[in-house]
């Protein structure tokens, strides 16, 4: 494509920008510039055109045009995201075959949920606090103490991002989580696909050896990160990103994890305070 501008004045600097045809007359760029240069003339092609502008007008001009640009940047990398999401949206209803009943696979929904259960947070912590409790050797405490540590970050995680986030769970969700606080509305990013990614790395990596046991738990995972988006219960996007975030946390607890002597002493501490797990 190709245009050309004639003009005339003391202008020496250039400034491109492009527009559509039908919009010129209405463009803020272009009422300024030809404020500044009335008697320039524009030849057009194909329905587009590039206007070019030698200005030396003030400053304030200039900054005027500066934030035009960055306000169609911002408009543009907006519908970019909107567009993705509701991409992403589409194609996640198009998947929650398992959804109700009556989907054309509801036949495995109680499979599907089944899923939901293993990997539900209450009955994890729950099982940390119980081999703590009857765990008889130091290596073991340790091991059930990071796991729980682990559990607690990805809560707190799990919970900052889905109330800065705020992304409505699929249109076709049916309300019956199994014991779910308000937060749990919101569907980005799915705790359960982060904690099923968290809790694979960390016992592949407590159980180097145990390569059967390592098939079945990324088995496991696969089938429950997979089961959030055919229930229904969250969108492609975010199962991706609870699958980037239980693999950061588990980065997190690998550098920070505890050994025994270590996790001894901060079990001490609530073995010695009154009434904070005296069991233990």
């Amino acid at each position: 494509m190709t245009s050309t501008v004639h003009s005339t004045g003391i202008y020496n600097q250039i400034v491109i920008a492009t527009f559509r045809h039908r919009e010129v007359t209405k463009s803020p760029l272009f009422l300024c510039a030809f404020r500044y240069n009335p008697r320039c003339t524009f030849r057009f092609r194909n329905e587009k055109f590039l206007f070019a502008l030698l200005p030396s007008f003030p400053c304030v001009e200039r900054h005027k045009i500066d934030n035009i640009k960055a306000e169609n940047m911002s408009k543009v990398e907006n519908d970019f995201l909107r567009n993705l999401l509701e991409l992403d949206k589409n194609i996640s209803l198009s998947l929650s075959l398992s959804a109700s009943k009556t989907s054309p696979l509801g036949h495995l929904r109680p499979h599907m949920k089944a899923l939901e259960y293993s990997c539900h947070g209450l009955f994890w912590i729950s099982g940390c606090i119980i081999g703590l409790w009857f765990s008889n050797t130091i290596e073991r405490e340790a091991f059930f103490f990071n796991i729980l540590l682990a559990f607690f970050l990805d809560i707190v995680c799990v919970a900052f991002l889905k109330a800065t986030l705020r992304r409505k769970r699929p249109s076709n969700n049916e309300e019956d989580m199994f014991l779910t606080v308000s937060i749990d509305k919101m569907s980005s990013p799915s705790g359960h696909t982060s904690r099923a990614v968290l809790l694979t790395y960390l016992f592949i990596a407590s159980t180097p050896e145990w390569y059967l046991f390592h098939l079945v738990l990324m088995v496991w995972c696969v089938c429950t990160c997979a089961s959030r988006v055919l229930l229904g219960r969250h969108h492609v996007g975010d199962v991706l990103l609870g699958a980037v975030l239980g693999y950061i946390e588990y980065l997190i607890i690998d550098y920070i994890w505890a050994g025994p002597e270590t996790a001894e002493w901060y079990l001490s501490i609530f073995r010695e305070s009154p009434g904070i797990l005296d069991d233990l």
